[in-house]
């Protein structure tokens, strides 16, 4: 919905947004908003601050720079300013969409998660993909979604706590994928647009998206093999924590903003309370059609009993591979 006074208003991550620039988030009526995104004045450096170029953390402060594009502070979980360097709306909006939002979030005490999740069949639960960049993680997503899941969010993840359970939070409703992503995926045909110039990487929305906060239900991190099969091992919950911390997102800016302690209780939680499963597969040639095969044979075997699994269920559970 756009205002009156050329301001959006989006839903995204639990929360109500007021933005000077269009996002890919869910539309929403009018109303006080939680943040508010415009254009101001950017403070050149936050001293004293934690970080190295291109930015800088301090306690309920983050400066990012994207050269070319915008510089952006965000400021105690409330507002985004935007200083125009020379990139467009579209560049801007997809610079903000990854650690600037993750930076906000990370003030409201939002663990980040460097992953993408699905609503698991039946809609009683959800499941989080983690893994480095360029492990397949959104391909995988959106093989998913063309069998019927429902998406959450896509690379940037974000978690809570609510009455001591892990809950992610709903993100928007689009992937982003590379070129050659589109072409395995068979996706080429469908409307898509290019995420900024001379980047060859796309936008694609989907139909199917969850728009409710959903408890989390199980974890797989994703990694290379050199075997050609796909395996789905457990992993034990004294070492859930390490990878779960692992592939935070940014979580170095936690530090330097002295806000980590929701994130060190929601991560916790997640290792202690949700089965978490290590994905290998093999890195060349890259195949999405087993890996989701073996990830959602996986996932119907765990929910076999219709209810969402807890971490002592996860040996019982059979490996595949």
């Amino acid at each position: 919905m756009v205002g009156l006074d050329g301001y959006r208003s989006y839903a995204a991550f639990g929360l109500a947004w007021r933005s000077c620039v269009a996002l890919p988030f869910r539309s929403r009526g009018g109303g006080q908003p939680d943040v508010v995104i415009r254009y101001g004045e950017v403070p050149s450096s936050l001293p004293p601050a934690v970080g190295h170029a291109p930015w800088q953390a301090a306690p309920g402060a983050f400066l990012l720079r994207f050269e070319g594009v915008a510089h952006f502070y965000v400021g105690n979980g409330r507002e985004i300013l935007i200083a125009a360097d020379g990139g467009d709306e579209r560049a801007i909006s997809a610079c903000l969409i990854g650690p600037v939002l993750a930076a906000l979030l990370q003030q409201r005490e939002v663990a980040t998660l460097h992953g993408g999740a699905v609503e698991v069949r039946g809609g009683d639960g959800a499941a989080v993909f983690l893994g480095a960049t360029a492990s397949g993680k959104s391909s995988l997503l959106a093989a998913l979604v063309d069998r019927g899941y429902a998406l959450l969010a896509d690379d940037l993840t974000g978690a809570v706590l609510t009455e001591g359970q892990p809950v992610i939070l709903p993100a928007f409703p689009a992937l982003r994928l590379w070129a050659d992503a589109l072409d395995l995926l068979g996706w080429r045909a469908r409307p898509v647009v290019r995420v900024r110039d001379q980047l060859d990487k796309y936008e694609v929305r989907v139909q199917r998206f969850r728009t409710t906060p959903t408890r989390l239900c199980v974890c797989y991190v994703l990694g290379d093999s050199r075997s050609e099969n796909v395996s789905v091992a457990a992993v034990p919950s004294a070492e859930a924590f390490q990878w779960v911390n692992r592939h935070s997102y940014r979580r170095s800016f936690s530090h330097g903003m002295k806000q980590g302690v929701g994130r060190f209780l929601t991560l916790s939680r997640i290792a202690k309370q949700v089965p978490t499963f290590r994905v290998k597969r093999a890195l060349h040639p890259f195949r999405v059609g087993p890996l989701a095969d073996a990830v959602e044979r996986h996932m119907e075997t765990l929910f076999a009993q219709d209810q969402c699994p807890t971490q002592a269920d996860a040996h019982p559970c059979p490996s595949f591979g």
